[in-house]
């Protein structure tokens, strides 16, 4: 069972690789070769040694992601990147390198442009996507909650409730009253 995790992680992987790049066939010839070599070995040890061996190697040529600079200024990335990823754990930092500026010049800029911080912004657009899915669907307040970010729906509910006065239940009952 073990093997069978580490095979399918291991083409979770090769599958992350640029096949433009110029080294990717020799990285698969070389995956297939260790993965065989691990095969043979008995003690767990042993085969996940040889596994995270054969990882760190492949992850040096893994592609990063891919920062987009040439179309709309950082902001728009930035609240583009957000909308697209709402129910991750969303750090500044993570949205700052994908917008192609520091975290700092985020921060200012969402201070200055949209006259509020970043976590605010954040907050925001994470309250708003709730209220849709709470008008808009009959989902648990729990999946909403992992919806739009939270890890934890009672945490979610208290951020509801200080942001919108009201719980996320009795949100959806006065929605459904009216």
């Amino acid at each position: 069972m073990y093997r069978v995790q580490l095979l399918e992680l291991l083409g979770t992987l090769l599958g992350q690789l640029d096949p433009t790049h110029a080294r990717s066939p020799a990285l698969l010839t070389e995956a297939a070769s260790a993965f065989e070599k691990s095969t043979r070995l008995n003690r767990p040890k042993d085969l996940s040694a040889r596994f995270t061996a054969t990882i760190a190697n492949l992850l040096s040529y893994v592609e990063p992601p891919k920062i987009e600079t040439s179309s709309g200024n950082p902001l728009q990335r930035a609240k583009v990147w957000i909308a697209e990823n709402l129910d991750e754990d969303i750090k500044v930092a993570d949205v700052a390198k994908r917008a192609g500026v520091s975290t700092s010049q985020l921060q200012r800029t969402f201070r200055e442009a949209m006259d509020m911080t970043f976590s605010a912004y954040l907050a925001q657009v994470r309250m708003t996507k709730a209220k849709e899915l709470l008008a808009g669907t009959d989902e648990s307040i729990t999946s909403i909650a992992f919806d739009v970010g939270y890890n934890d729906s009672n945490y979610f509910s208290t951020a509801f409730r200080k942001y919108e006065g009201t719980s996320p239940r009795q949100y959806r009952k006065q929605l459904t009253a009216n």
